[in-house]
């Protein structure tokens, strides 16, 4: 009985194994496998989380900035159709063109018609005659200086310009002194002459108690694109005058 005893704790010792050991790792390594797997699944969760609450910010932002955008869009359509809208919509003749010693001046008077849906209050008008240059088909800079200058500053022709009315300005005249050397020299016949444009300020307010400018730009024509000779005369009959427009902006700087 004792030989035996000894002969199994013997066969203990050679396995190093209690009885039951070999099924409690497999156990064990079941119970590592579901935790890893549970948090490999716990770390793709989060993940996804983090991705969508990523995504749902982005998406946020771009809503936000697309609401803003079109509040924007909404504002400038407001006031767009809220501004009121008026411009010299014709300049007539109302003399003939004088020239003498190199000075040129006329009378002109314009019809100014509101295109807005409100009234407009205090209208003025203001003429400027100006001498061509070569190469230059739209004094911009020249036109924002001198109505800049205008602003507010001439006597009203209307105390109110209904929507859809139009109204005749006061009659004007303007000047300008002439530079021999912008004079332009005919191909043809090599005759010296010259060309003449109009700058036209027409200020106005609105309902909303702010003041606009509109500013147009015209060219002089007299049935002959536009061309007076040096040498022609001293007087050019009104009736072949035409002011021809040749643009228009809004000088939104001095609004107030």
């Amino acid at each position: 009985m004792f030989l035996v005893l000894v002969a199994e704790n013997k066969n203990f010792s050679r396995s190093g194994m209690a009885p039951g050991h070999a099924d409690w790792s497999i156990e064990e390594r079941d119970h590592y496998k579901k935790e890893r797997l549970y948090w490999i699944f716990s770390s793709l969760i989060s993940s996804f989380a983090l991705i969508a609450a990523a995504a749902g910010a982005y998406f946020a932002l771009g809503a936000y900035q697309e609401a803003k955008r079109q509040a924007s869009i909404a504002q400038q359509s407001l006031n767009s159709s809220t501004r009121p809208w008026a411009l010299v919509e014709e300049v007539k003749a109302n003399s003939h063109l004088a020239f003498h010693e190199n000075n040129v001046s006329i009378y002109v008077k314009g019809i100014v018609k509101n295109y807005s849906q409100n009234p407009i209050i205090s209208a003025s008008f203001s003429a400027k005659l100006i001498q061509a240059s070569p190469g230059i088909s739209y004094p911009l800079q020249e036109a924002k200086s001198f109505c800049d200058e205008f602003h507010g500053t001439s006597a009203m022709f209307a105390n109110v310009v209904p929507p859809g009315a139009a109204v005749d300005t006061l009659v004007l005249k303007t000047e300008t002194k002439l530079d021999p050397r912008r004079y332009f020299v005919s191909p043809r016949e090599g005759r010296q002459f010259f060309q003449l444009m109009l700058i036209g300020c027409l200020n106005y307010a609105g309902l909303d108690g702010k003041s606009y400018q509109t500013v147009s730009h015209y060219s002089l024509n007299d049935n002959t694109d536009g061309v007076f000779f040096v040498d022609a005369g001293h007087l050019f009959a009104d009736e072949r005058l035409e002011f021809m427009m040749r643009g228009m902006f809004a000088n939104e700087k001095q609004q107030q």
